[in-house]
């Protein structure tokens, strides 16, 4: 990539503190925004601009947080219209789904970050013996620069998030939106300087694939990637010389477990809540749908039946183009539609498949769609069985009254989340982290363990001792000291204990033994 870029930019400046790869790209194509900045000029701007809050208390923090939050409750409806303008929902959903958990994260964060951030003593307990007189401070402090490569599904909530978060810890920010999200997320940098922040502390890039690698390419200090799990590996690949660590938020194929006892009724209107959501485009919609035995056929019904009742979602065979092909082989193996229909030129979704076995590519893969398969168990065991045979496990839910038995059976589950009697809208809880395992990514964003993601920690000692019995060189003749020490703080009983106490005394005071001291 040799391209001049443009950016849409903001200006601060501080010298930037690593460089990027050997021949990494500096610049990146050409964008229609005014002002164009290499990446590198760029990247010396956001250090500046985050340098100029390093000094910040978290009182300071705090108040701009606070503010933040209210400029985002002004611009409410700014922001909804872009962000269904640019997933073509109505305004009303767009509120719900996107600036609502957003103001709600704001609001967790300007209350609570300076809490889940500020210093932490350990204080004596716990504390080994021969380190009395020694004190420790546990501190977060901010990565520096952090990059955002944003998802197109969720462009306000799931970017704004760790945009938010990310600045809470101290951070600048590159943001590089999906396509459209451009004009989604220029409203939030602009409620951010609002709130008091410095102009350059947040940039967003152009919206090509190119601009996150050229990004990359440059150095940044973390990145938050939140996609597909294919665009995930490719992402870790840029990552790898310059060992950027990462936070990957990857794809679902979420599970549901039905037991026995479950209340089919809530069961089915959950299921068709998460199909047909943003039109399937939720990463922890349902994708495959577990029933104990008894309850296989009432609830199959009773799911076309809410399906029914919603309406359906007309997609082009262009834009199945991915997963219909894993719906046809399905159906050549045997499943069956129960809900939904193909025709000619487009699906009628939600397509929900029955007679699918877990090993089939539909219920390995990670659709993206208004899709689900239906599977019959005898029970939990089978159900986990059936379920650990899918490489994601980023949420899932599980139905049933026993409460116990389900948190039981949810305990069993590999998985990030798991919702008891309901999925997906619990999960935006800003008090609670989001994230998956194996092929759904590491690390997690959101609540408390998403903003320390935003900082690496920082220890510093205290040694108020004028004992330094480690200043000494080592002899032969130490090795009984440290067989009474291992056992004054280690022994099974008080005896042993007391008895290497004893020791330990009469070692130090013998003429040759006493301890190096620091000058007065």
């Amino acid at each position: 990539m040799t391209e001049t870029a443009t950016f849409q930019s903001d200006v601060g400046v501080a010298p930037p503190h690593r460089a990027g790869a050997p021949g990494s790209p500096t610049s990146i194509g050409s964008n229609t925004a005014q002002g164009g900045l290499s990446l590198s000029l760029l990247r010396v701007r956001s250090y500046q601009a985050q340098a100029a809050t390093r000094l910040e208390t978290f009182l300071d923090r705090r108040r701009k947080l606070t503010l933040l939050h209210r400029v985002l409750v002004e611009r409410a409806d700014e922001l909804a219209q872009q962000a269904a303008s640019v997933r073509g929902c109505t305004v009303g959903e767009a509120l719900a789904t996107e600036v609502m958990p957003l103001l709600d994260a704001a609001r967790f964060l300007a209350r609570r970050a300076h809490r889940i951030l500020g210093p932490r003593r350990p204080g004596a307990t716990d504390r080994p013996a021969w380190l009395t007189g020694v004190d420790c401070e546990i501190q977060r402090q901010p990565l520096g620069l952090i990059l955002i490569i944003s998802p197109g599904n969720y462009p306000l909530f799931l970017a704004g998030v760790q945009l938010i978060q990310a600045l809470a810890a101290g951070n600048a920010v590159w943001v590089k939106p999906a396509p459209g999200g451009t004009n989604v997320l220029e409203p939030l940098r602009d409620a951010v300087v609002q709130a008091g922040y410095p102009c350059g502390i947040i940039q967003l890039l152009p919206e090509s694939p190119d601009a996150a690698q050229a990004a990359i390419g440059t150095g940044v200090d973390k990145v938050i990637f939140t996609g597909s799990a294919a665009t995930g590996r490719k992402i870790l690949g840029s990552l790898a010389p310059q060992l950027t660590p990462a936070v990957l938020e990857l794809s679902g194929s979420d599970a549901v477990f039905i037991r026995g006892d479950a209340d089919l009724l809530v069961a089915a209107q959950a299921v068709r809540f998460g199909l047909s959501l943003n039109r399937g485009a939720t990463c922890i919609a349902p994708r495959r749908i577990f029933v104990e035995g008894p309850l296989l056929g009432p609830f199959c019904r009773q799911l076309t039946r809410e399906l029914q009742r919603s309406g359906p979602i007309r997609i082009s065979n262009e834009a199945a183009a991915r997963w219909l092909p894993l719906v046809r082989e399905a159906l050549q193996d045997g499943a069956f539609i129960i809900a939904g229909a193909l025709h000619p030129d487009h699906v009628k979704a939600p397509l929900v498949l029955g007679g699918v076995a877990p090993r089939m590519r539909l219920m390995q893969d990670d659709t993206f769609a208004p899709l689900a398969g239906v599977v019959g168990v005898a029970g939990d065991d089978e159900a986990i069985s059936a379920s650990e045979q899918c490489p994601f496990a980023l949420g899932a839910s599980v139905f049933g009254k026993d409460i116990a038995a389900a948190r039981r059976l949810a305990a069993r589950i590999r998985a990030g989340s798991v919702v008891l009697n309901d999925l997906i809208a619990p999960t935006a809880d800003p008090r609670l982290p989001f994230g998956g395992l194996g092929a759904s990514g590491f690390g997690v964003t959101r609540g408390p363990e998403g903003l320390l993601e935003m900082t690496a920690p920082k220890v510093v000692i205290t040694n108020r001792s004028r004992w330094r019995p480690h200043y000494r060189p080592f002899r032969e003749s130490d090795t009984p000291l440290f067989q009474s020490l291992l056992q004054l703080g280690h022994g099974r009983s008080l005896f042993r204990r007391l008895g290497a106490l004893a020791r330990v005394v009469f070692h130090f005071r013998k003429p040759d033994s006493s301890p190096t001291t620091s000058s007065k």
